[in-house]
């Protein structure tokens, strides 16, 4: 006797993606059921985070998070795994943008204006519309990819500079934002800040500025460190982009002393937080515990590494485990941190890139829904 479709689903949307996709292959009233609506958002509700990396240039793969007791190797087999090539895009260097839902941004290093949504799950690709024009011409842009819950849309900001910053020159940023399924770039104008970020950095007197231009999807916003100049007094601000309203705040950040800062914009769990390595052999994580309340930060974790040979560069939080340990990436590895014993593990990589890793929760989600563009 067949099983009523609901409990069908309910089971299906229950077992780990790879059982799910062999599923599909086995009888195809499963696989119109895992193309129904029901089944996506039952699916997208109870899938547990995993990590997308990029063990080649054009190869992701979805890898289940697996917890064993010394943290030492977190990883299980991939689960899934996404040639950029056979969904027709060219050998290139891409930039991931984020991750939302289990459909990914990606845009090209040498030409930002082409931008692309990606699901490594359904293995589908949309190209989206150039945003400028040929005369156009820009320094440096950087992308940000959310969801708007409320009315179910998914949005993609860009910011464009014409230049990057330097001490006494003026440099102008303008923002535009593509809702998948319009086909059209609208653009919201000149924003008064500049993105933090770029190869170059930011001389402002006897300071230095390095950090990294990734946007944060949370609370509905996207958020970017950026520089806020006022009164020619130039400082460090986050901007936080609503997507429903489409409107951007600026917000303080903690201080911070010395010659050289090195920051970076991230999420520790479900709260968004700066990591400051301005000192070379510490890392310093300030959280904003209670988002409602702008420019509460606090200085939640402090690690320390004098041999300097695990810390280096600017450090991401990647997840935070069960027993409050906290897995990060950093620009040639990772490693975990448990706060309560204060210990620091290196990670073994050698079935992963650390590097380019991010938490990606996979999807049903149909791109061919978003009906403008090339699927």
């Amino acid at each position: 006797m067949d099983l009523p479709e609901e409990i069908v689903a309910d089971i299906l949307s229950r077992l780990p993606i790879k059982t799910i996709l062999h599923c599909k292959c086995l009888c195809k009233r499963w696989c119109n059921l895992l193309l129904q609506s029901y089944f996506v958002n039952l699916h997208l509700s109870r899938s547990p985070p995993a990590l997308l990396i990029r063990p080649e240039e054009m190869i992701f793969q979805v890898v289940e998070l697996f917890e064993k007791s010394d943290h030492r190797d977190i990883y299980r087999h991939p689960q899934i795994r996404l040639d950029l090539r056979r969904l027709g895009l060219e050998n290139n260097a891409y930039r991931l943008n984020g991750s939302v839902n289990g459909l990914i941004c990606l845009s090209k290093w040498c030409d930002s204006s082409a931008t692309f949504i990606c699901n490594p799950v359904t293995q589908e690709c949309i190209e989206l519309p150039v945003h400028k024009n040929k005369s156009e011409s820009y320094a440096f842009e950087t992308h940000g990819f959310g969801f708007v819950e409320a009315s179910n849309e998914y949005k993609v900001v860009c910011f464009l500079q014409d230049d990057f910053p330097m001490l006494g020159g003026e440099v102008y940023t303008w923002c535009k934002v593509y809702t998948l399924g319009t086909g059209v770039w609208r653009s919201l104008g000149r924003v008064p800040f500049v993105i933090y970020g770029g190869r170059k950095g930011l001389f402002l007197g006897n300071l230095r500025w390095h950090g990294s231009c990734n946007a944060m999807f949370v609370n509905g916003n996207l958020h970017w460190l950026v520089y806020h100049k006022k009164n020619d007094i130039i400082s460090g601000r986050v901007c936080t982009f609503d997507l429903k309203k489409e409107v951007h705040q600026l917000t303080a950040l903690p201080e911070v002393g010395g010659s050289v800062t090195r920051r970076s914009l991230e999420l520790l769990g479900a709260c968004l937080c700066v990591c400051d390595r301005t000192s070379n052999s510490e890392l310093v994580i300030w959280v904003m515990k209670d988002y409602r309340i702008k420019e509460n930060w606090s200085r939640e974790i402090i690690i320390r590494d004098n041999s300097r040979s695990i810390l280096t560069g600017l450090v991401h939080p990647l997840t935070v485990l069960k027993d409050g340990t906290i897995v990060f990436r950093t620009g040639s590895s990772g490693f975990t941190y448990q706060p309560g014993s204060e210990t620091l593990q290196t990670l073994d990589v050698n079935r992963v890139r650390v590097p380019n890793a991010i938490i990606h929760v996979p999807s049903f989600i149909k791109l061919k829904s978003f009906v403008v563009g090339k699927v």
